[in-house]
């Protein structure tokens, strides 16, 4: 399975298109090493996951924990650009 690199959220590309910063995306779940997520990310959302654990349906990347900032059930990602498969380990890496 294709697996986090490091410990962040799992989003979609299409909230980062654009480029406007700060993005801001709902926590639906959290994903554990060792464990798999049973909600999916959509647009407007994301999912907070651990290093190895495996990237949600859904997810084009995972954004370090080092560029958000948590804000209620919210996540302000300070980023300027997000690319597909960003930190994301490929099945059989």
């Amino acid at each position: 399975f294709n697996r986090s690199a490091m410990d962040g959220y799992a989003v979609k590309l299409i909230d980062f298109e654009g480029g406007h910063s700060p993005v801001r995306l709902t926590v639906v779940d959290t994903v554990m090493a060792g464990e798999v997520s049973k909600r999916k990310v959509e647009k407007g959302t994301c999912i907070k996951i651990m290093t190895g654990a495996p990237v949600p349906e859904g997810a084009d990347a995972v954004v370090r924990v080092e560029d958000t900032e948590v804000s209620g059930n919210e996540v302000v990602f300070h980023v300027n650009e997000v690319k597909n498969k960003q930190n994301i380990a490929l099945k059989g890496e």
